[in-house]
């Protein structure tokens, strides 16, 4: 009897806070008398609906979520209150985070013009450790050394830059709209051209209607470009514009082919 009268209560009070933001077509109810779904049309903007209703609906462990069907706006009351669970530290993201700099750090290091050997024997031969099949004439010099771990930090930071900044923004907004999301999951893999296949974030639950998931969405790309302009201007004041008799003068003579000295001709 009292679990009845409880649940007659919680109908009556979700019932009222429904009513101030729709007029209501119709409330469908379960067996212990406490709505699921309520059918209308909103007299309030759908994000101040949302914000009204949400704080009663999650007093008797509910989360409302917000859609249309067939014209209509439909209010469903899901089980649980989402947002509140203490993850603690969430370690699993900090160490794919490392591993994935440390990942895109190595590839833009062997990216280096000054390095005559792969990044990984430079290292060791820094070290003083003895790397076979490498000739005197090629171990690299302490200059050409830090030149490549220049190039990594510039690389990994510009990279993991526009990535981390994309993926913040989806983050940053979701917490501003109080929607619960999974830190972002960097991804390393090291084998290929990039060093990362990128990162993604997860929504732990619905966002509460297409405004504020369009905001999550488009939050992401906006922070992104936001970072890439600059990285861009940044990497063409630092690039090196060379006319192609000049490249072809600094190679070295068994490795020039006559069809590149030999000017192309074209017949018409």
């Amino acid at each position: 009897m009292i679990e009845m009268q409880q649940a007659g209560s919680a109908f009556e009070t979700l019932r009222r806070a429904l009513e101030e933001v729709m007029t209501i077509e119709s409330i469908t109810r379960d067996g212990t008398d406490t709505p699921l779904r309520a059918r209308g049309e909103l007299t309030l903007p759908a994000d101040k609906a949302f914000d009204r209703l949400r704080p009663v609906y999650e007093q008797f462990g509910y989360t409302p979520r917000m859609y249309k069907d067939e014209g209509t706006v439909v209010i469903d009351a899901l089980p649980g209150v989402f947002g509140q669970e203490d993850y603690g530290i969430p370690w699993g993201p900090i160490l794919l985070f490392i591993v994935t700099l440390i990942s895109v750090f190595f590839v833009g290091a062997n990216m280096s013009d000054e390095l005559p050997v792969p990044f990984l024997q430079a290292l060791a031969l820094q070290m003083g450790a003895a790397v076979e099949g490498v000739p005197d004439a090629q171990i690299p010099t302490t200059e050409q050394f830090n030149d490549a771990l220049m190039m990594g930090v510039l690389y990994a930071g510009s990279l993991l830059g526009i990535l981390g900044a994309h993926e913040m923004g989806h983050f940053l907004m979701a917490r501003r709209h109080k929607v619960d999301t999974t830190p972002p999951f960097f991804i390393p893999l090291p084998i290929n051209i990039l060093g990362t296949l990128g990162a993604v974030i997860a929504m732990r639950e619905p966002a509460p209607n297409r405004r504020i998931q369009f905001d999550i969405g488009v939050a992401g790309p906006i922070a992104g470009l936001i970072v890439t302009v600059p990285v861009l201007i940044i990497g063409l004041t630092l690039s090196e514009v060379r006319s192609r008799q000049e490249i072809i003068d600094e190679l070295p003579t068994a490795q020039l082919d006559p069809a590149i000295i030999e000017p192309v001709s074209y017949t018409h």
